[in-house]
């Protein structure tokens, strides 16, 4: 492995990877987002993805990234070494933190990648620029060299939906005591029941809320 002060001058294959309203993640340890698939063509149209672990998969204050061969079969396939190098970039293309690992098979674990409250708060609007984090991952032939540099982009965007509430109460100074009112917001796009809100008085000098 190697800090980010390792440089590569060897043509390779970058995968960009752009994942926007990333805060909203719902993941949880041992929980990933996993990347579209890319395939390498100089790697015998290999194809791979990458697994991001926003809340890490056996230390949740890290973030753990993994890069895996899709359809591997060491019976079937050609068994492909490489070198490989996974970066956070900021928003004008510049490397934030980065690592290296060497000579993989089938396989590459960015484990305890980077601590989460680093990007997450401490660093926030340099690591998440309009909640987007910026992924890099470049391949290369660890035994020769690639004939030419080929970028991809991939994108994954969290679909959120935002709501606000105007509960009109009807008659509210005369509701009674333990009476009941309830409101029920709806999903928007399948009416789906998103949560209820019950008011109700339980007794004349104390209002509760569920």
């Amino acid at each position: 492995m190697a800090d980010m002060s390792w440089q590569d001058k060897r043509k390779c294959f970058t995968f960009i990877w752009t994942l926007e309203n990333i805060s909203y993640n719902w993941q949880e340890r041992y929980e990933s987002i996993r990347s579209p698939t890319f395939a390498i063509n100089e790697l015998e149209k290999s194809e791979y993805h990458l697994d991001l672990y926003p809340r890490g998969k056996d230390n949740d204050n890290y973030i753990d990234f993994y890069l895996q061969r899709e359809g591997y079969s060491p019976f079937v396939n050609i068994t492909l070494v490489i070198d490989c190098e996974l970066a956070l970039l900021s928003e004008d293309g510049s490397v934030l933190t980065s690592l290296k690992i060497e000579q993989c098979e089938t396989s590459a674990d960015f484990c305890r990648f980077k601590e989460v409250k680093d990007v997450l708060n401490h660093n926030r609007s340099t690591y998440l620029p309009e909640d987007k984090l910026i992924v890099r991952c470049r391949i290369w032939k660890s035994d020769r060299e690639m004939t030419e540099n080929v970028q991809c982009f991939a994108r994954t965007r969290i679909h959120i939906q935002m709501h606000s509430l105007l509960w009109n109460i009807r008659n509210f100074s005369s509701i009674q005591s333990e009476k009941k009112c309830t409101y029920q917001m709806n999903l928007v796009l399948d009416n789906e029941v998103l949560m209820t809100i019950d008011l109700f008085f339980k007794n004349s000098y104390t209002r509760r809320f569920n």
